[in-house]
């Protein structure tokens, strides 16, 4: 019913992975997405899915904000949106992309214990309306305890698998080197320790090489 995917923010290939796995599920079955952007530009999303009119999507603060990215409003993410559209259109599919990240409460971010709950939340919410892939930071998506120095986050991935059981998978993109964008570029780091991260959930996507996303120009 629910497959949450871990992906570390900020790359090209994963969300063009992502691309290609909707367009061949999209000729077989309807199913509906859910991504990490603010529910403020829901009806942007949705205003875009009906006709397919890209001028709301460039014109959007979320995809132009490019100094504090963590590449979640990628020019890739974006392409997946389009690829959405063009979807619906040639499989006369209804596929809804669902914005479930939270809002800033006076530009401040909630604390990771509420951002979980709320996350959960909302997942649950729209698994309701069919089967549902949702697209999260790889910590969110974990479907075990994590304990961070000092900090213990019960991720949205563990509170679904609590509730819904075998019906949630949890499946992380590990990238094993390169590079990716968050606030700027970072050089990917496979040690021991995430090995052990991948454990947090029931299947591993080894990706051999990631590169930085980019983003629409203004």
């Amino acid at each position: 019913q629910v497959v949450l995917f871990g992906e570390l923010h900020g790359t090209k290939e994963i969300p063009e992975l992502l691309g290609d796995l909707f367009s061949i599920l999209a000729r077989e079955e309807t199913f509906n997405i859910a991504l990490e952007i603010p529910s403020k530009y829901q009806a942007t999303i949705d205003r875009f899915l009906l006709d397919g009119k890209e001028d709301c999507l460039l014109q959007s603060d979320f995809f132009l904000e490019t100094a504090s990215s963590d590449g979640r409003n990628s020019l890739e993410y974006l392409n997946l949106i389009k690829k959405i559209y063009k979807l619906n259109k040639e499989q006369k599919r209804p596929i809804a992309i669902f914005c479930i990240e939270l809002d800033k409460v006076q530009n401040k971010e909630l604390a990771q214990d509420q951002k979980e709950t709320e996350l959960s939340k909302r997942i649950m919410t729209v698994s309701k309306k069919g089967r549902l892939f949702v697209i999260l930071g790889d910590i969110h998506a974990a479907k075990k305890i994590i304990q961070m120095d000092d900090q213990k986050i019960i991720p949205a991935g563990y509170t679904l698998s609590d509730k819904l059981g075998d019906k949630v998978i949890s499946i992380r993109f590990s990238p094993r080197k390169g590079s990716f964008f968050n606030g700027a570029a970072h050089t990917v780091e496979f040690n021991e320790e995430n090995s052990r991260f991948d454990t947090f959930f029931d299947v591993v996507v080894p990706i051999p090489e990631v590169t930085p996303c980019s983003f629409v120009r203004r």
